[in-house]
């Protein structure tokens, strides 16, 4: 009787080896496939948020560096505000005899303006969706051409505020017979 039972028992330890396959693993040796998937699946969760941390450290980082997403919108602001009021000197400080040519330029600094805000505005939120989804591609939200976008914008805005001063015949500096009569006073 006791070799029958003995008999059945070895069936059922063949059977249940059986059901559960074997996986042969370096450091620990045959292990049943239902232990060997719960050790690979901790493993991998384990490596996937080392490797998440580790990624979200490097964005952090650059995201740092490459100064955050607010601060830089309100300079874009701050510069489409700069940009308007180069154009409102232009309204106040000339005067036009004839067709107001000085609204072109108002126009065209405060049209620049609105782009700049409205750009900024873009960048904002392009920055906002890489921090929120954690991108580590730089060029999702970097763009290396706006330094020269700000750049160009002053630039022609400077410009056109010269050749409008040149060709409207503007007088600057003081009059000689204003500049005469306070001396001798």
């Amino acid at each position: 009787m006791a070799r029958a039972e003995t008999a059945r028992k070895e069936q059922l330890m063949a059977d249940a080896r059986v059901a559960a396959p074997k996986v042969a693993t370096p450091d620990v040796g045959l292990i049943d496939a239902a232990a060997a998937a719960e050790v690979d699946v901790e493993a991998a969760e384990k490596a996937a948020a080392k490797e998440e941390r580790e990624l979200k450290k490097k964005i952090k980082d650059f995201m740092k560096t490459s100064l955050s997403s607010e601060r830089t919108f309100f300079k874009w602001v701050w510069a489409g505000l700069n940009l308007g009021a180069l154009g409102t000197f232009a309204l106040v400080f000339f005067h036009d005899e004839g067709f107001p040519y000085r609204l072109i330029v108002v126009a065209v600094a405060w049209t620049m303006a609105l782009l700049s805000a409205l750009y900024g505005l873009r960048q904002f939120h392009r920055r906002r969706r890489a921090l929120l989804s954690v991108v580590d591609d730089p060029e999702t939200w970097e763009s290396p051409h706006a330094p020269a976008l700000v750049v160009a914008a002053f630039v022609i805005m400077m410009l056109t505020l010269i050749v409008y001063a040149i060709a409207s015949g503007q007088q600057f500096g003081f009059n000689t017979s204003d500049a005469s009569t306070s001396v001798d006073q």
